[in-house]
């Protein structure tokens, strides 16, 4: 993913229709690039032209049709300092004789088509931009313009992976480790409760709750079990039934729903409301596939896709004189879990469980990193993974290093981070087959 900064027209003067209409513009309407592969041919163009001549638009129009690739980001710029939009690009170069062309009869008929998810006016504390030509590749060195536009791109990127819960209530996060997978989980947790991206769910006790998975979890562990508790008359112990992390959440996120949610009566359009005024309830777990899913899980399985349907425990409960073996997932609760894909010595998550979760795959990104020194060493660390030192049976996506691992405030902080820890992986990787012994040498040079 690349980021441009556009000014659709002098000043921004068309943006309102490029706001309003779901696309970016720009001008030199007399080209057609679609027709045009060169920069020479480009510059042959200009020539006739006296008024497009200029770095400005070979630059510009060689960037707009033939480098902006679907889901770049889009910075829409007004003068040398204010931005008043940002976006993702949406649809390939959309050129002034395409019969498509939503500015076929208006001026500026370069075309790409952006969803826009900002409108928020945001002006550079910097001063302007370092440059002014229409269209350039981001460099800015304002930290707090990179805080800012990090923060719009993964508030529009939560609400999508929020809608995809929502959709679903139960979601993994996966990928290579140091992708801040867990991170984001807590972020869509506050986001759901709190509305703001902060990763701090310390204060969400009563509704969040954060486990982690490890080989040895069983159902007893997760759901319900049998507890050896002392006896009421002093003598001994009894064993009874108990509920454990999953189906005390349950209980609590039905009850928050309420008899007339479960009410047979109630119509479909009440039971909406009542879901939407609800307070949720979301359990995170941690590294989900470590365990066997198939028997932490057991009859939940079912529920997980039949929510608000009760299913039969293994275990009978006792409660205000009650006995009884139903356990509801309701549809205010929702799950999300981390997976690592780079470690094999996990379990298998079977066709039937992954049904019922959706996926989302947390992927490196050097845009999350902002000292340059740690951005030459993250492009160095990736090229190892393409240069034919990744075993044929891995993916470069399910292994490579995250950009936490790359993320540091100075170069003494990023070369501790290479000594113990980009380092000691890349070499395990190596012991275990991941990367070919070829990478042993180029590991040693970084």
């Amino acid at each position: 993913m690349n980021i441009w900064i556009i000014s659709p027209g002098k000043n921004a003067s068309i943006w309102e229709d490029c706001k309003n209409n779901n696309y970016i513009a720009i001008g030199w309407d007399s080209i057609n690039m679609n027709n045009i592969q060169t920069k020479f041919e480009l510059d042959e163009k200009l020539k006739h032209y006296q008024d497009e001549k200029g770095k400005d638009a070979n630059v510009s129009l060689r960037y707009f049709s033939k480098e902006i690739k679907i889901d770049d980001i889009v910075i829409a710029r007004q003068g040398l300092s204010t931005i008043v939009g940002i976006g993702k690009v949406t649809s390939e170069y959309i050129s002034p004789e395409d019969l498509n062309n939503p500015r076929k009869d208006l001026d500026f008929k370069q075309v790409r088509q952006v969803k826009w998810f900002s409108f928020k006016k945001y002006t550079l504390k910097s001063g302007q931009f370092t440059r002014a030509y229409t269209i350039v590749q981001t460099d800015e060195n304002d930290l707090k313009f990179k805080t800012h536009l990090k923060r719009v791109i993964l508030n529009e990127n939560i609400k999508q992976q929020i809608n995809l819960l929502k959709d679903q209530n139960q979601i993994i996060l996966q990928g290579p480790p140091g992708t801040g997978k867990t991170r984001l989980a807590k972020q869509m947790v506050n986001f759901i409760i709190n509305g703001n991206i902060e990763p701090n769910i310390d204060n969400m006790k009563d509704q969040v709750k954060l486990i982690q998975f490890h080989p040895s979890y069983s159902y007893e562990d997760f759901v319900r079990g049998i507890v050896a508790k002392p006896n009421k008359n002093g003598n001994g112990i009894m064993y009874e039934s108990e509920n454990k992390v999953l189906a005390k959440m349950a209980k609590d996120a039905k009850n928050e729903l309420g008899d007339e949610y479960y009410n047979i009566e109630t119509s479909d359009k009440r039971k909406k409301e009542i879901l939407k005024e609800s307070k949720k309830y979301i359990l995170i777990i941690d590294e989900i596939n470590r365990a066997n899913l198939s028997s932490v899980l057991g009859e939940l399985i079912y529920a997980l896709e039949y929510r608000d349907e009760s299913v039969e425990s293994m275990y009978e409960l006792e409660e205000n004189g009650t006995k009884s073996r139903e356990i509801t997932l309701p549809s205010n609760l929702y799950i999300i879990g981390t997976m690592n894909t780079a470690d094999r010595s996990i379990g298998h998550i079977d066709y039937a469980i992954r049904r019922r979760f959706a996926f989302e795959t947390i992927l490196p990104n050097e845009n999350e990193i902002d000292l340059q020194e740690g951005k030459d060493l993250f492009k160095k660390v990736e090229k190892l993974f393409s240069d034919n030192n990744l075993s044929p049976e891995f993916e470069k996506d399910r292994v490579m290093l995250g950009h936490s691992y790359f993320i540091a405030k100075d170069s003494e902080e990023l070369e501790k981070k290479l000594k113990y820890q980009i380092l000691p992986l890349l070499k395990e990787y190596v012991s275990d087959g991941v990367l070919t012994d070829n990478a042993t040498a180029k590991i040693d040079m970084l």
